[in-house]
């Protein structure tokens, strides 16, 4: 089946897109269903767990829905139809596996996004979950190792992260619960959602990004010398776990040549940026904590000398964003603008050291925005801009890192 990308679209206009066309495909395909009306995910027994420790529904629906597609993903025979498929290992290619939040009609839906290099715009196409269940192609009895496998992953890294001395003795007392609530329920999560819930794997081609940092001028934006021009924006002004008084940016947003901090960062590790100067509003900081996973750093500066900044409770924990949340962001080219969130990656909110979580917003953001905060209505970071879709692209959209994963690598 070929599905035809107009340009430009968002993502929430991909999947619908793709999703209408895997309802025209099944017209007439013989043993096909294309008007399966289920309960919905809101009548399984790990929703009504999960939004007693998460309370909001929307946020619950996310949050079960991406751990769902997270352990679909990691079975060994979800593996051998991306192989098959002839999209193999996007993340390890330069793609995404994103958890869609869209609407079908009254149906909400929450689909898994594949953006890979691979896939060409006239390979775009969606295939119903239960299809492939049905074809054999992706087996049930895989899951239960999956569940395990995925399980124990993430309680090894939440280990990792409380034995660390630079978190508080609360910060991943949501996650833990989530997790130990989820090993309770086994195996038995991911066919309970299948029962209640549609889900469809989309395919799509990943398209080209650029770092949104070059140019900018007001206060809070960061340049490499006083009289230089700023070129990103510092995130957030905060504390570090020896006290030390900061803000954040972007790792990238700091170098003269953002798409070569790879290669310094091999060459160096995180020594190729930190004890270098920087100027936060032409005022003089140092780099003292630098992550290249979450594409982050943290300045140094003298307390008084930012006085403008904007009071946040910090970055939102163990909870997702949900579909179209608002959110706004003051960036140094596009100033202060409202947008909302589109889509998150599926491993959010678990924080792990090893995965460059990130949600996304409509392509709102220029060149000169890396690092700036985005905050939802009830003051909590969500992200920081990294990266947005390049000019003339298919699909659009802004990228933004995980804001708990930012603090977490920061240890502030």
């Amino acid at each position: 089946m070929q599905v035809r990308l107009p340009k430009p679209m968002n993502l929430n206009e991909l999947t619908g897109k793709l999703l209408s066309s895997e309802r025209r495909h099944a017209v007439g395909t013989p043993g096909v269903s294309f008007e399966i009306l289920l309960p919905g995910m809101d009548y399984t027994q790990s929703f009504k767990a999960l939004r007693e420790i998460i309370g909001n529904e929307s946020r619950t629906r996310a949050v079960l829905s991406g751990i769902f597609w997270q352990v679909i993903s990691s079975s060994e025979s979800f593996r051998r139809f991306m192989n098959q498929a002839g999209v193999g290992n996007p993340i390890e290619e330069g793609g995404r596996l994103i958890l869609t939040m869209h609407l079908d009609g009254n149906q909400r839906r929450y689909d898994l996004l594949v953006l890979s290099p691979r896939v060409q715009p006239e390979e775009s196409r969606s295939v119903p979950l239960t299809q492939l269940l049905q074809t054999g192609e992706v087996t049930l009895k895989d899951i239960p190792e999956a569940t395990s496998r995925w399980l124990d992953y993430r309680f090894h890294e939440l280990n990792s992260l409380q034995k660390d001395d630079s978190f508080t003795a609360d910060a991943f007392v949501g996650q833990e619960m989530l997790l130990k609530n989820l090993a309770e329920s086994g195996s038995s999560m991911v066919e309970d959602l299948i029962s209640h819930q549609e889900f469809s794997v989309m395919f799509a081609p990943m398209p080209a990004t650029i770092p949104t940092n070059k140019v900018g001028s007001p206060a809070w934006g960061v340049a490499l010398t006083r009289d230089a021009p700023a070129i990103s924006t510092a995130g957030v002004a905060t504390l570090d776990r020896e006290g030390r008084f900061g803000v954040t940016a972007s790792l990238h947003g700091v170098v003269a040549e953002p798409e070569a901090i790879y290669d310094m960062w091999n060459d160096r590790g995180a020594a190729c940026v930190v004890g270098e100067k920087i100027y936060v509003g032409r005022e003089e900081g140092v780099i003292r904590r630098a992550d290249l996973i979450t594409d982050s750093c943290f300045i140094e500066m003298d307390p008084s000398v930012l006085l403008n900044a904007t009071a946040t409770k910090g970055p939102l924990m163990n909870k997702s964003p949900y579909r179209k949340e608002p959110v706004t962001f003051d960036g140094l080219s596009s100033r202060k603008q409202s947008t909302f969130i589109t889509e998150v990656d599926i491993g959010i909110p678990l924080v792990s050291r090893g995965e460059q979580a990130k949600v996304y917003t409509q392509p709102v953001t220029n060149p000169g925005d890396s690092g700036s905060a985005l905050v939802n209505n009830d003051d909590y970071v969500l992200g920081f801009s990294h990266r947005r879709t390049g000019l003339g692209e298919a699909i659009e959209f802004a990228e933004w890192i995980w804001a708990h994963s930012v603090y977490t690598a920061l240890q502030l």
